[in-house]
């Protein structure tokens, strides 16, 4: 899922062991529902489309959904979202592949 309203991108820890992510530096992280959790920062492969990348991520113990992806990664991969279509597309600048973000 798509946030405009978050910063940085999160995944719930559930999903993040699943797929096994690694866990690097702890990091104290402010949820939306104002409770500050300690998350992990880690790096993993996504898809989006025919575009692979790496996204930094925040893994937290309780999220509302599975992925939270923030403005970081939006603003990075030229990310343009349509709120009244529900949709989002890249915009036209957008190399081939996202642009990769390499280990912390």
């Amino acid at each position: 899922m798509f946030d405009s309203g978050v910063t940085s991108s999160y995944i719930k820890k559930s999903i993040a062991d699943k797929i096994k992510a690694p866990y690097y530096g702890k990091i104290d992280t402010l949820l939306g529902d104002g409770s500050v959790v300690t998350g992990h920062f880690s790096q993993i492969n996504i898809k989006i489309g025919n575009r692979i990348g790496i996204l930094n991520v925040i893994i937290v113990p309780n999220l509302d959904g599975e992925l939270l992806i923030g403005q970081d990664f939006m603003q990075m991969n030229d990310i343009i979202l349509n709120l009244k279509k529900e949709k989002f597309l890249f915009g036209s600048g957008q190399p081939l592949s996202l642009q990769k973000k390499y280990r912390l």
